[in-house]
């Protein structure tokens, strides 16, 4: 719904009322088929950095919201230190973090709330470690949450704040509330500062850890809440389940793992239908670690497990292929499966035979392509 003349009059005058004088406007800012402008605002002595804000995300309805407190028209804003060069590579992320940000509840059916955690999985830039975004609350000459009340909407506005990799994992772990109080240097700030310290570093212990896990369930529930996925909360572990029975009925899991875990294991392959999703839930919770697997199992998931190669050859994709083969392209992108459309599969021994073809045909590739590079 586009914005009124008065709405858009109104908003102006909030921002510059709230933000400051915006300067600049960037029209038709694209990203896909998502075409926003883009207001700046200069430094200024009291607020000696620039600010980025959209105009026009809000004229878009976000598809999901649980908490009726919240808002399903926003504009997100990122303000920057008054040092910021927007013509270098090395800075011009910054937009296309706001698009790529402002994009995804349309294509991924749900909606920002406070505390909202997003991780680009690698380095905005080359100078700087920040990795990841939480979306708040932004700073106000009079405090209140950034709503404005426009006659066809609720418009709420929310700042971009970048945060490392380290204090992503903490909030998604513990939400961002906690990391804030566990901030008590004001470390985070949202001013963005590409080489601030970080509020914590990962123990030894941490690194480790997170360098085993090769799934976890932890990446999957958050969207599966935040869309209000309708399905039973289980289904998340649909997909560990199978890699795992495929992996223990090929022999590739480690003598470790059978010692601690074997017997336990007799009781779900005595079954009918061997259903392993409880076990990863409870037992592995929820995670799939490649210490799970002996060296071959190893060497298999670094092929087929690739997070840097996805486009080949990687088993959630193939999990993504399967579910748009059997739901068909129109309905694997409709709103009703809100692109999780993996999640709505069902969980039976059709399921699982036919994704055992697709990883028994991998392997058998893996194992050609290993001949070959021997040869």
């Amino acid at each position: 719904m586009r914005y009124t003349e008065n709405e858009r009059i109104e908003i102006i005058k909030f921002i510059e009322e709230n933000f400051g004088r915006i300067e600049k406007i960037y029209q038709d800012v694209g990203y896909d088929d998502l075409y926003l402008d883009v207001a700046q605002i200069n430094p200024i002595k009291e607020k000696p950095y620039y600010t980025l804000i959209t105009l026009g995300m809000g004229e878009h309805k976000m598809y999901n919201q649980n908490n009726e407190n919240f808002s399903n028209y926003a504009e997100l804003m990122i303000s920057l230190p008054n040092s910021w060069n927007l013509d270098d590579k090395n800075y011009n992320w910054v937009i296309d973090e706001l698009m790529h940000l402002a994009y995804i509840p349309f294509t991924f059916y749900f909606s920002y709330e406070w505390g909202h955690l997003e991780n680009n999985f690698e380095s905005f830039s080359s100078n700087t470690k920040l990795s990841a975004v939480s979306i708040l609350y932004p700073q106000m000459k009079e405090k209140n949450s950034g709503l404005l009340k426009l006659e066809n909407r609720n418009l709420q506005f929310y700042q971009i704040v970048p945060l490392y990799d380290e204090e992503y994992t903490f909030a998604l772990k513990n939400g961002m509330k906690n990391l804030l109080l566990l901030d008590v240097e004001k470390k985070i700030n949202y001013v963005v500062d590409m080489q601030r310290e970080k509020v914590l570093e990962y123990s030894e212990e941490d690194k480790e850890m997170l360098d085993d896990i090769m799934d976890s369930s932890e990446w999957h529930l958050g969207d599966y809440y935040s869309k209000g996925i309708e399905v039973e909360e289980i289904n998340i572990y649909n997909h560990l389940a199978i890699f795992l029975r495929w992996a223990m009925e090929n022999s590739f899991l480690s003598d470790n793992f059978l010692k601690t875990y074997g017997k336990e294991l007799e009781k779900y392959t005595s079954q009918d239908f061997v259903d392993l999703r409880e076990f990863v839930k409870f037992r592995l919770k929820g995670d799939l670690r490649k210490s799970f697997f002996n060296d071959i199992g190893k060497e298999f998931i670094r092929y087929y497990y690739d997070y840097d190669n996805m486009s080949v050859n990687f088993y959630p994709g193939d999990i993504d292929k399967y579910a748009k083969r059997i739901f068909g392209k129109e309905r694997y992108y409709s709103p009703e499966l809100k692109r999780e459309a993996y999640l709505y599969l069902t969980f039976d021994e059709k399921y699982y035979q036919d994704m055992k073809a697709v990883i028994d045909d991998v392997y058998s590739t893996w194992l050609k392509e290993l001949e070959n590079y021997k040869n």
